[in-house]
């Protein structure tokens, strides 16, 4: 099929034709969309076409050529010589054939025949169906092309391809083509009309005006790169329709240029792509609410092969066990069954492997750290279409919360069962057919009969037929409301007092004998004053609770003096949190037990927390006596271990102690008006000078906080100094918070040497802070308070951050030690605030140094293992600091080789003379040798010291003898005094002195 289409040139340039060659089945598609089926049809779609390669070449004429039919273009190209050019092009598809002279270019020899063409140049592409497409351009002058003219052939070909496998576009409209002159401004066509529908028209300021405003930006950029640099663009965009409403438009467009490589127009296509863009957005929204639908799901996915194995177990699974996928893979998840369960759970699933049926069991598992859950299973096999299992789907779902709710649910109805049997009360349940359900013992030993069970109500009691209380008795399963009366029964000659409680089931009846009422009334005057112990003392240890505490203070309105002495158990809550609450509560009887065989008839003993305890004792003035009282306590508490069945557990106590003189002299003497409040540590007291109940609580307890602060197991007796000490570290929280913000935190820097080589190969960022009034704060008193409120974790981050910034600057063999608390290591934030840090300052990870202390390792071990790995696999150094004044542990080094040990300076101060020390220092030096980690001495400050170390093999010191905490200003010159034949020590260095807190 031929199309030949004459048009008035737009711009001559000679005798040109345009070749658009095509397979006969595509140009059948590209017609049906355009003017349906049909020779009229497919004459119709070869004229579009046409039209579209004369705009876009501005040539008086266009050819579009099916192979195997038509004539010639205008007698330029004979049928051997299309073949020819064919072929050549097809061999280097995508890449410019030109030939600038037909009949001198041998490639071409003995097919030109009678061609009148000197210049032909084609370009070979596909469309998007496959089909091969040459692109032909025949001119009867000999021509040279410059590369700029190239390129424009390959756009124009690959324009042409798109179009001509792509005839319609998104939501079913066309694909317009478009072309603007070298400033993008539209020029007038055909599609003009189409084009200003969909919002195109005019310069690219008027245009871009109709863009959506979330869209603006992005497209005025990216045509800006484009008309500047004279590059390819394609862009997506939300734009305004003439018809109303903003719709997704794809534009795509490429420059062509003239023989200097001017760009002097654009070409390119333009399409509505919104049902794509709708259906894209519906895709995600799909996929968002099927992935949020498995996160909230509670039933875990997972996957095992048809002999068990399993090989997927689901990521949430993981997340509520704490497990990972390899801790569960295969048979592993065995592992974590409970002993119990386990025999039972692997003969039915093994059994399930056998038979092929489904499998569903609840059982308990292991969730480290925190004990075992409930755990429901269930999985089903997939089979082919011959029935062989290819492999098994299942689920898990933690239903501990159900099975704990429905254990306690079945205690209740036991504990309901027992009292309603014990009861003397007459218990029976009525259904909603007046049948007799449930008669608890006392009802059943009184019937005459036995078979009255399964009987109504009216044959029960025939005479209550016509009484009042059938009136209520219906009124009350009618209308369910309560009822109260009472009644003679005349087989029982007894008055019975009768309450009736409605539901949805029927009536709950509960009948009281009431002919002896004296017995009832005392019975009734016990149960009140059980009520009344009840609210006044502790359940668990029989001791008094708070509101009696609270009542004897009150009361204590006769003056004289008292003591109060709070009391707290150390080691109390590992104990309740891995062996159990049962555990815990038999441990509060005994030791309220032992306390009570300490404290005297008069003293009131009461349980105020957990594992809190408070004495008070009136008529005990002397501090003395108070504190013989305090450790009576802590011996009887913490001397002897305590037995709980087959399981012997060791805790201790602290006291805080508070005493009231009461009325005497000395407590008059401030008595100028009626109550002085003390602003420093609210201890109100009264005209005569006594302490207001909630005042003498308040400073045991900040006695209490002092003794376990200062290593628990001990008392601490409240006074003047420990309530201005109070006072400070509340003073230090309210301005700690501003430090970061009014850049009141600083570093100083100590440097680490080594020994062996007498360097200087490190420094230890050491976190100062300059308080509110300009004094500057010893860390041993904000460092707590920022521990307690969790300031630590931003100050941590800081001081991370700061000495990388600083030790970047020192020359790249030097290291840079950070201290790590356990509570900013427990922080999620940990390893990105690192890689932060490190990203940020540009610092090499191995220049790196983390210093943590044996407490990070003492809790969530495996999980605090795990970032340990994490920040060793980031190339940072890990230090273990203070080694020997916790709870050391050779399992923490066999479990994690950590890079360095730091010896805590209380082993090196007895150097050389202390033999403990020295034996000491030469197994854990010894130690650090054999497992081929570094061991640095703190506290080194005199010479002998480090010549001892140094002949011990340590391999590395720190200490006032080498420097003292320096800033960070100061480190260049302390390293250029360094001497190169002694200790790295500059010339005036401070004479050694009592080390300080870090």
């Amino acid at each position: 099929m031929t199309c030949v289409y004459d048009g008035p040139d737009e711009r001559p340039t000679g005798n040109v034709t345009v070749v658009f060659r095509m397979g006969f089945v595509l140009l059948e598609r590209v017609a049906e969309p355009l003017a349906g089926t049909g020779r009229t049809g497919r004459r119709q779609s070869a004229m579009a076409l046409d039209r579209l390669a004369r705009r876009l070449l501005d040539v008086p004429a266009a050819w579009l050529h099916a192979e195997g039919s038509g004539p010639d273009a205008a007698g330029l190209v004979g049928p051997a010589l299309e073949r020819a050019l064919v072929d050549l092009a097809l061999r280097q598809p995508g890449q410019p054939l030109l030939v600038e002279d037909v009949r001198q270019d041998e490639r071409l020899a003995g097919q030109v025949g009678a061609s009148g063409a000197r210049f032909l140049g084609a370009c070979a592409s596909a469309t998007p169906t496959g089909d091969p497409l040459v692109l032909c351009l025949a001119d009867a002058r000999p021509r040279r092309f410059a590369e700029p003219e190239r390129e424009a052939l390959r756009d124009l070909c690959e324009a042409l391809a798109a179009m001509a496998g792509r005839t319609a576009g998104g939501d079913g409209l066309p694909l317009l083509p478009w072309r603007a002159d070298a400033a993008g401004r539209l020029l007038l066509d055909g599609a003009a009309d189409r084009l200003a529908a969909i919002g195109l028209r005019g310069a690219p300021a008027a245009w871009l005006r109709r863009v959506h405003p979330a869209d603006a930006g992005a497209v005025r950029e990216a045509l800006s790169r484009a008309l500047g640099a004279g590059e390819p663009f394609d862009i997506e965009a939300r734009v305004r329709q003439a018809a109303g409403g903003h719709r997704w438009v794809r534009v795509c467009g490429a420059p062509l240029r003239d023989r200097t490589g001017r760009v002097w127009c654009w070409h390119g296509m333009a399409e509505m792509v919104q049902a794509r863009r709708e259906a894209f957005e519906a895709v995600s929204e799909s996929e968002r609410n099927h992935r949020l639908s498995m996160e909230l799901n509670p039933q875990h996915l997972w996957i095992a092969e048809p002999d068990g194995q399993v090989t997927v177990m689901g990521a949430g699974w993981q997340r509520n066990m704490r497990v990972t996928q390899a801790e569960t893979a295969g048979e592993a998840w065995r592992q974590y069954m409970h002993p119990d369960d386990a025999p039972e759970v692997l003969r039915l699933w093994l059994g399930s492997l056998a038979s092929g049926e489904p499998f569903d069991y609840e059982s308990r598992y292991m969730r480290p750290g925190e004990g075992y859950r409930w755990v429901r299973s269930k999985a089903a096999p997939h089979r082919d279409a011959t029935g062989r299992i290819l492999r098994w789907y299942g689920s898990t779902e933690d239903v501990h919360d159900r099975r704990m709710a429905e254990e306690r649910l079945r205690e209740s109805e036991e504990r309901l069962k027992a009292v309603l049997s014990s009861t003397a009360d007459y218990v029976r349940f009525i259904d909603r057919e007046w049948r007799v359900t449930y008669l608890n013992r006392t009802l059943a030993r009184s019937a005459p009969d036995e078979a009255l069970l399964g009987l109504t109500l009216w044959q029960h009691h025939p005479e209550l037929a016509g009484t009042e209380a059938e009136v209520l008795l219906r009124r009350a399963m009618q209308e369910r409301v309560p009822a109260h009366f009472e009644i003679f029964l005349r087989h029982a000659s007894a008055w019975m007092d009768i309450r009736v409680f409605p539901s949805a089931d029927g009536l709950s009846i509960f009948a009281q004998d009431i002919t002896r009422q004296r017995k009832m009334e005392q019975e009734r005057r016990r149960a009140q004053d059980h009520i009344a112990h009840l609210a006044r003392h502790d359940p668990l240890t029989g001791l008094g609770n708070r509101v009696l505490l609270q009542e004897a203070l009150a009361a204590h309105g006769e003056g004289g003096p008292q003591a109060l002495l709070y009391l707290d158990l150390d080691g109390f809550k590992p104990v309740n949190d891995t062996l159990g609450h049962a555990v815990g509560d038999s441990l509060l009887r005994q030791v309220a037990t032992r306390m009570a065989a300490c404290v005297c008839a008069g003293d009131v003993l009461a349980r105020v927390g957990g594992d809190e305890f408070v004495v008070l004792r009136r008529g005990i003035g002397r501090a003395a006596d108070a504190t013989a009282l305090a450790e009576r306590l802590i011996r009887a508490i913490g001397d002897e271990a305590f037995t709980i069945g087959d399981l012997t557990v060791n805790i201790g106590a602290s006291v805080g102690i508070a005493i009231d003189p009461g009325y005497g002299p000395e407590a008059a003497e401030g008595a100028a008006s009626r109550v002085e409040q003390d602003a420093a540590g609210g201890m109100a007291r009264d005209a005569a000078g006594s302490m207001a109940p909630e005042a003498l609580l308040r400073a045991a307890d900040t006695a209490l906080y002092s003794a376990k602060a200062e290593g628990r197991g001990t008392w601490k007796l409240f006074s003047e100094p420990m309530r201005r000490r109070t006072q400070q570290r509340q003073h230090i929280r309210q301005h700690l918070g501003e430090a970061l913000e009014q850049h009141a935190l600083t570093l100083a820097f100590q440097p680490l040497v080594s020994l062996a080589r007498n360097r200087i190969h490190c420094f230890e960022a050491l976190l100062r802070w300059r308080g509110p009034e300009g004094r500057e704060v010893p860390p041993a008193e904000f460092i707590p308070v920022a521990e307690e409120s969790g300031l630590i974790v931003p100050f941590g981050e800081w001081v991370l951050r700061e000495a990388c910034r600083e030790a970047v600057r020192w020359p790249d063999p030097l290291h840079v030690a950070v201290n790590l608390s356990p509570r900013q290591f427990r922080s999620q934030n940990l390893l990105g605030a690192v890689r932060r840090s490190l990203a940020e300052t540009g610092l090499a990870p191995g220049r790196l140094e983390l210093e943590i202390t044996e407490a990070v390792l003492l809790h969530d071990s495996e999980a605090n293992l795990a970032t340990l790995r994490a920040l060793r696999e980031l190339g940072v150094r890990i230090a273990l600091d203070d080694f020997g004044t916790g709870h050391s542990s050779l399992s923490y080094l066999q479990r994690f080789p950590v890079n360095k040990i730091k010896i805590d300076r209380s082993f090196v101060a007895g150097l050389p003379v202390a033999a403990g020390d020295r034996a000491i220092l030469r197994a854990v030096i010894g130690l650090a040798r054999t497992l081929q980690i570094t061991a640095t001495a703190e506290g080194v400050e005199t010479p002998a010291q480090r010549d001892w170390l140094r002949a011990e093999g340590c391999d590395e010191a720190q200490g006032y003898l080498f420097g003292r905490p320096m800033p960070a200003d100061a480190i260049p010159a302390f390293l250029t005094g360094q001497s190169s034949d002694a200790a790295p020590v500059p010339a005036g260095t401070a004479a050694p002195c009592a080390p300080q807190s870090r």
